[in-house]
């Protein structure tokens, strides 16, 4: 994500970054899964939850206070939007690596100083050999000089990873 001419998406190999985070002290309360583009599915699932969410409330032990089972199906509404992306974008066929832990203390969690400051939490992939491993293909961001931004971006993973990664333009 980058603002105005500033912007690259890197492309990872996903099995490979699965397997590293399967692998890593972050499993398992984080996840890896592709978003959800069809709002029609999209909708269909909310409409689910919404029932069993019900359910399991109007089920609940009526000495459970509203301070229970309040905070209880706020936890499970994040599934819902964790991996639903608007239909505008699912040329960009995204994954999230999302956190769902709610037991124990929460990892400290960072904010890109834009508008809304969005929130996320600073990972290692592992060392360069690694990281170069993970690395698919890197997207050049639509800009005046697509072609200075894939050179500069070929000389910079070659320089710190050692490796050349294939470069595109969108």
């Amino acid at each position: 994500y980058g603002r105005g001419e500033a912007g690259f998406s890197i492309v990872f190999k996903a099995s490979q970054l699965w397997d590293l985070k399967q692998n890593s002290g972050l499993s398992p309360r984080y996840w890896l899964l592709p978003c959800d583009y069809d709002l029609d599915r999209i909708t269909q699932l909310n409409k689910i939850y919404i029932e069993e969410s019900l359910s399991e409330c109007l089920n609940f032990d009526a000495n459970m206070t509203d301070e229970f089972i309040a905070p209880k199906a706020a936890i499970d509404a994040r599934w819902i939007g964790a991996g639903v992306k608007h239909p505008a974008f699912s040329e960009e066929a995204a994954w999230r690596h999302i956190y769902y832990g709610f037991d124990g203390p929460p990892p400290m969690v960072s904010h890109k100083p834009n508008s809304t400051l969005t929130p996320f939490i600073k990972f290692s992939l592992g060392r360069k050999e690694q990281v170069s491993q993970l690395i698919h293909e890197v997207w050049v961001g639509p800009q005046r000089h697509p072609e200075l931004a894939a050179s500069a971006a070929r000389d910079f993973l070659r320089r710190e990873l050692g490796v050349e990664i294939p470069i595109k333009i969108s």
